[in-house]
């Protein structure tokens, strides 16, 4: 246990940023299941409510309440099927844009991509109030939004490249990018127009970092800052 245990730190530590965000989000789905099963056996939470905790609200008052979500809900998915269905298909698509892009603009993608999806997660709830009546699940994981992102931005980069995909063979990067919305959409175990358009948003968030890139401007810069910012602080704490 110890040695694997140190195996996943050194692939953390040393590993690319793909490695990273993967080993990020199996580690998050894995924390938040086995905190769940400790409160329910506490009698403290529920089976169905439970995740709702880490993931995005439309309602802004429960982000007051809960926000913690804000970075949680980057890394979550609804399932265990859900969960390798988006590393997957991450894991496919993020070799494909390491060869395009920056490991740095690929950890700026993820982050934007979710961040659009919250966003028109957000806005569609709130611009039509009639959907908050319905019977629809009020939170959203955002890993396939963010995964959505970085298949689109590679796809509107190099939409004819073969993408190599197990068990089919090389087909255009277009088809499986266009293939990743359908499935994501049809494996979201309750009908929400709010999700479909969240999904969108990070399409369109990847279409437009490819248009912005080609005109010489890159919209994962201040993602990048951010992340060099915050090495360095750590870098400072660790040499006191």
């Amino acid at each position: 246990m110890e040695t694997f245990i140190s195996d996943i730190k050194n692939k953390f530590l040393y590993g690319d940023t793909l490695t990273r965000l993967i080993l990020i989000n199996v580690g998050v789905f894995v924390v938040i299941a086995v905190i769940k099963v400790f409160f329910i056996l506490l009698g403290l939470t529920d089976n169905a409510t439970w995740n709702h905790n880490f993931e995005w609200s439309w309602n802004l008052e429960d982000f007051l309440a809960r926000p913690w979500t804000i970075a949680t809900y980057m890394f979550t998915s609804y399932g265990v099927w859900h969960l390798l269905f988006n590393m997957l298909t991450l894991y496919w698509f993020g070799q494909r844009f390491q060869t395009l892009f920056t490991n740095s603009q690929l950890r700026g993608i993820y982050i934007l991509g979710a961040l659009a999806g919250m966003t028109f997660f957000t806005l569609i709830f709130n611009l039509f109030p009639a959907m908050q009546t319905k019977d629809y699940l009020w939170t959203m994981p955002g890993t396939s939004t963010a995964v959505i992102a970085i298949a689109s931005a590679t796809a509107f980069r190099a939409p004819n490249h073969l993408q190599k995909i197990p068990l089919i063979g090389f087909i255009p990067a277009k088809y499986p990018a266009i293939a990743l919305a359908i499935v994501n959409i049809a494996l979201i175990p309750n009908i929400n127009p709010a999700t479909d358009f969240a999904h969108l948003g990070a399409g369109l968030l990847g279409f437009l970092f490819v248009y912005f890139h080609r005109h010489g401007t890159d919209i994962t810069k201040p993602i990048t800052s951010i992340a060099v910012w915050i090495d360095k602080l750590f870098d400072r704490k660790s040499n006191k």
